[in-house]
């Protein structure tokens, strides 16, 4: 089973990409495990005319889609978490609000706008915030990990964990907010992209012919990942809606089209020169190769 969002959508979707059940919603959260769907939509006044803006519905789901409960805070939501006991929920204002059972426990009010939380080992929030002269802290996630954004003279990137402190690199995002990173359920796998270059914590591992757009690190560090694929058309396999929807589903994701390019790892790189079959479609697998630097030199590594 896999959680998605997709097109003001949210649910899951069985082995073979059926869809199992589904709510309105834009953002969606849970924990390691999967063992809930805390689903974010805006809400409206229908009416109104025009509808007028609520606030975002924050709903708790099992994983079979039944609701635990269901509650409307006054903001307009950026970013998402939840530990399956309680949901946080991040708002452009810089609130955050912490909701527990359907009501709200806790408020929490920071300078700049949140672009992402994650609750923590220690069930502490980790909260992403920022700004144009701060820098843009746009991915957190349970181990203590942090992608930060930032354009100065020119766009680099600063890579924080516990494990290694902080790293900058050069070299701009791939064409979206969020940065392309994951991290496995131990911790010990924290995969990123710098554009076109996947690190697993300070060691590179491949540098591809096109941005990184997603990454997503399963339990036992393996990892997948989707590229930009330059000069598709529209309706191609993996066109930027389709690779945003990917980055929803994962790699594994079943009968959805995939870009043109996925990375998996265990231990070594593979590189699939084509888009993968669906998992009910017809045709063979495509050809599987290593990747190393070869003649691309890897993004410069600022002191």
């Amino acid at each position: 089973m896999f959680y998605f969002s997709f097109g003001g959508v949210a649910g899951a979707v069985d082995a073979f990409g059926r869809v199992l059940w589904s709510v309105p919603g834009q953002l969606i959260a849970s924990d390691p495990m999967g063992s809930c769907l805390a689903v974010a939509s805006a809400a409206y006044n229908q009416s109104a005319s025009p509808p007028a803006f609520l606030g975002t519905a924050v709903s708790l789901y099992t994983p079979d889609g039944r609701l635990l409960w269901s509650a409307v805070v006054k903001l307009n939501a950026t970013a998402l978490a939840t530990d399956c006991v309680s949901v946080a929920v991040g708002g452009q204002n810089g609130e955050v609000a912490v909701l527990k059972d359907g009501k709200v426990v806790q408020r929490i009010n920071y300078t700049s706008p949140v672009y992402a939380l994650a609750y923590k080992m220690d069930g502490a929030l980790a909260v992403g915030t920022g700004g144009p002269l701060t820098g843009f802290t746009a991915y957190v996630d349970r181990c203590g990990d942090s992608v930060t954004a930032l354009k100065t003279d020119a766009p680099y990137l600063i890579v924080s964990s516990p494990r290694f402190g902080s790293v900058k690199y050069m070299g701009g995002l791939a064409p979206m907010l969020r940065p392309p990173a994951g991290v496995s359920e131990d911790c010990r796998t924290f995969a990123y992209a710098v554009y076109d270059a996947v690190y697993n914590n300070t060691s590179p591992l491949v540098k591809l012919p096109e941005p990184v757009i997603s990454l997503a690190a399963s339990g036992d560090g393996s990892l997948g990942g989707t590229e930009a694929a330059e000069g598709e058309a529209a309706g191609g396999a993996g066109t930027p809606r389709e690779r945003r929807r990917d980055a929803e589903y994962g790699t594994d994701a079943p009968n959805v089209r995939t870009a043109r390019r996925i990375i998996l790892w265990r231990n070594t790189i593979y590189y699939h020169g084509d888009a993968l079959p669906r998992a009910r479609g017809a045709g063979p697998g495509s050809a599987v190769r290593r990747l190393g630097w070869g003649r691309r030199a890897p993004p410069k590594r600022l002191a």
